[in-house]
């Protein structure tokens, strides 16, 4: 069997800005072979990313946003991943709402942009 370049754990790096996210010093080969016990990436290959991940989405000034549960992440200007609480944003609009955040299972992960600039997550 031909072995490939993982492209998705190094196409990882690239958004990373901080330099290498896995542990190994060689490439990681496809098709991964999961090991019992739920050894997955970070157990196989010591890959720890910096963001948590979700669907990779990017903004008017093709900057990357990933939503995770009720935050948003975005680079900042040194590379390093920020995280933003979305009850933060909803409280400076709407000041008497009482935080209550729910969400369901079907519910929409990419951060979308308009023609302003403004963000809906």
């Amino acid at each position: 069997m031909r072995r490939l370049p993982l492209v998705v754990l190094c196409g990882c790096l690239a958004l990373s800005g901080q330099g290498a996210e896995l542990l190994v010093d060689s490439p990681v080969t496809a098709p991964v072979r999961y090991k019992p016990w739920w050894r997955l990436e970070e157990a196989l290959f010591g890959y720890r990313p910096e963001f948590d991940a979700g669907i990779a989405c990017f903004g008017p000034d093709n900057e990357a946003y990933m939503r995770f549960g009720e935050s948003v992440q975005t680079l900042d200007g040194t590379g390093r991943w920020q995280r933003f609480p979305m009850a933060d944003s909803v409280k400076k609009i709407f000041a008497t709402w009482d935080g209550v955040f729910m969400q369901g299972y079907f519910a929409e992960e990419h951060v979308v942009f308009d023609d302003a600039g403004d963000a809906y997550a």
